[in-house]
């Protein structure tokens, strides 16, 4: 899972341990070769069945894989991983609601079979799909200095917000979106992309 590539991808930074590498590369490849189509996320991978008719994803699979990208980006400096992530990332703009910011659950075609449209606001055992968009932007706007991040992240941040004044402990990953935010204000870090 992409949150697993998260974590092996910081392992390999912080403990600078080649098997944390080697298992992050191992995870990025079994990730982009089984779940991300170049266009769809899949929710899910099984071993049984037509990979075609695997379920397709929502958000937070969207959000974690391309911070998870991100993350092994920082890992190993591979571009072509930063490309893939931008990828995944605008993939998921399909999600992005343009009239009130932050991001839906699914995209409209699915939302319109369900009794309300869900935008995933509040973390839980796992972290909002908002959250991890508005991380997921920050740091593309700071790798790319393409100002289309940082608007959807702020807006993203702006959707949660209520939630993050009301009941902080509700958006730990928001808070640290929220923190980048005011870390990265005025920084920049960009790179040429090829």
């Amino acid at each position: 899972n992409a949150l697993m590539l998260s974590a092996f991808s910081k392992a390999a930074i912080v403990l600078a341990d080649p098997h944390y590498q080697l298992l992050a590369k191992n995870t990025a490849s079994f990730l982009i070769e089984r779940l991300w189509d170049g266009a769809r996320v899949k929710r899910a991978w099984r071993a049984e069945g037509d990979p075609k008719n695997q379920p397709d994803g929502v958000l937070e699979d969207y959000m974690a894989l391309c911070v998870g990208m991100l993350d092994y980006f920082e890992a190993c400096g591979d571009v072509e991983i930063l490309h893939q992530a931008i990828e995944v990332y605008e993939a998921a703009e399909i999600f992005f609601d343009r009239e009130r910011g932050g991001f839906f659950r699914c995209p409209i075609e699915r939302r319109a079979m369900l009794p309300y449209e869900e935008k995933p606001l509040i973390d839980g055992a796992e972290p909002s799909g908002n959250a991890l968009a508005a991380i997921a932007a920050l740091r593309l706007h700071h790798l790319t200095d393409i100002p289309h991040y940082r608007a959807q992240a702020d807006s993203t941040l702006k959707a949660i917000g209520s939630i993050m004044s009301a009941q902080p402990t509700a958006t730990p990953k928001a808070l640290c979106a929220l923190a980048h935010w005011f870390g990265s204000r005025g920084q920049m870090g960009g790179i040429h992309l090829p």
